[in-house]
């Protein structure tokens, strides 16, 4: 094959890959609809990573592995944000139940504060993920 023949089955893939996405947008509509009625949450932690895990087992190397990860965390979040838009349209984001969680997840977190070393944030910050969070500031801005 030369190259021409190469970029014509790439274009081939490429349109039967939109027309898929397209319906599995179509599809994540409907599951906006059900989270709205049901008052579930958009993101699911556990169920995006096992997804994500499953998915790239599918490949048979690292690189392609990588790969299907990457993409499918892309589409992921594509569809919260369609979700998302979806339930800012229907007038219930912000509406949704509070759901308390028992522990944040800080392992290797990285927090932003506001202001300047010894600032009241700072403290804040440090007084709710401890003493050893990788942490930065970013300086309040002036007015020229």
């Amino acid at each position: 094959m030369d190259l021409t023949d190469l970029r014509t089955e790439i274009d081939k893939i490429d349109r039967q890959m939109v027309e898929l996405l397209l319906k599995r947008m179509d599809i994540c509509q409907d599951v906006a609809a059900y989270k709205i009625r049901n008052g579930k949450k958009v993101y699911d932690k556990d169920r995006e990573q096992e997804k994500l895990s499953a998915l790239s087992a599918f490949a048979e190397n690292d690189f392609n592995q990588h790969c299907i990860h990457d993409m499918f965390s892309q589409i992921m979040a594509m569809s919260r944000k369609l979700q998302y838009q979806e339930m800012e349209r229907q007038g219930v984001y912000g509406r949704l139940p509070f759901i308390a969680v028992d522990k944040l997840d800080t392992d290797n977190i990285r927090v932003v504060y506001q202001g300047v070393e010894g600032a009241y944030s700072q403290e804040a910050m440090r007084r709710f993920f401890g003493d050893d969070v990788h942490s930065f500031h970013v300086p309040k801005w002036r007015d020229a």
